[in-house]
């Protein structure tokens, strides 16, 4: 691979692009309003291993399969890493694997939790009915809503590759690729078990959405955890990534790459919390999540915004 100089920002997609010596940045097409996504290939010595794979679409597989099947023989793929499950992070993880013949690399819970979600069927599973029913409704959700938000959440599942049904189970800890040290931080709040990768050596962060330059990761209660904290275990996470040194190349996977990390860090804390006292103040006055909703977010909300928000 040869890396690409001085092209502008938007016209990266598809492009590998060396952001730093043997990693590789490729930006692949969302079609959401993030309207994109970074995944990275990292070079080991018998291999690369691909860090997050973009959705299940024809261009995005397109533009990965020519890049993949232009790898040396002597260094193919070796590993597909995700660093949560969120369709834009796995969910061509399945496809990958199978087609490159290539372990998955990802941590338990968000395996098991992927898993579950896709076999999720409520229609035909009266308990899971019951506990959607009693999850979203408990917090003002009107029906219609209700129904728009289900079915938007199911129609993600046709998003996603089947996963191999074996993977390789990342852990809090260090991996070793290129003589090199990663530390591995398992952190919980965007989702439950989100892996963020520090290069000891070099001072490196693949942060996927632990840390973003611009925008600030969704930190949701979530469905079956009614009574958690994410927010605080985000938080946590957060300062346990502030502590890395300050001339860390953050390598995010939306937008761009920067090294303003403990800053950038104190900003989305800040920004949470701002958020967290407005609800305060909004509860002085008995509300329910929905009325809470609508006053810190007073926009129209598409069905799936309107779940991100509730949580």
């Amino acid at each position: 691979m040869n890396s690409v100089q001085s092209i502008p920002e938007d016209n990266l997609l598809g492009i590998p692009t060396e952001v730093a010596e043997g990693i590789y940045q490729i930006r692949l097409p969302l079609p959401f309003a993030l309207d994109h996504i970074n995944v990275y290939l990292v070079e080991d010595y018998d291999g690369w291993i691909l860090v997050d794979t973009g959705i299940k679409s024809e261009k995005s597989q397109k533009i990965l399969e020519n890049i993949l099947e232009k790898l040396p023989e002597s260094r193919p793929l070796k590993a597909v890493l995700a660093t949560h499950a969120h369709v834009d992070h796995i969910g061509v993880a399945g496809w990958i694997c199978e087609k490159w013949k290539v372990p998955l690399w990802v941590s338990k819970p968000e395996y098991d939790g992927i898993n579950q979600f896709l076999a999720m069927n409520p229609s035909e599973d009266a308990d899971l009915s019951s506990s959607l029913n009693e999850f979203y409704h408990q917090g003002g959700i009107p029906e219609s809503e209700y129904e728009l938000i289900i079915k938007g959440l199911l129609g993600f599942q046709r998003a996603f590759y089947p996963l191999p049904s074996n993977y390789v189970e990342l852990e809090s800890g260090t991996i070793t690729i290129k003589n090199e040290t990663w530390d591995i931080f398992v952190n919980d709040g965007h989702t439950v078990a989100h892996v963020s990768l520090f290069n000891r050596d070099r001072n490196i962060l693949i942060s996927g959405d632990q840390v973003l330059a611009r925008i600030s990761s969704n930190v949701s209660v979530r469905f079956g955890d009614a009574k958690g904290n994410p927010l605080k275990t985000w938080i946590d996470g957060l300062l346990e990534l502030k502590a890395l040194p300050s001339s860390t190349l953050v390598l995010p996977s939306h937008e761009k790459s920067m090294t303003n990390l403990s800053a950038r860090i104190d900003e989305l804390v800040n920004g949470y919390l701002e958020n967290a006292n407005k609800i305060t103040r909004f509860c002085k006055t008995p509300s329910t999540v929905e009325e809470l909703l609508r006053a810190l977010f007073p926009r129209g909300l598409s069905p799936f915004e309107h779940h991100l928000a509730y949580g």
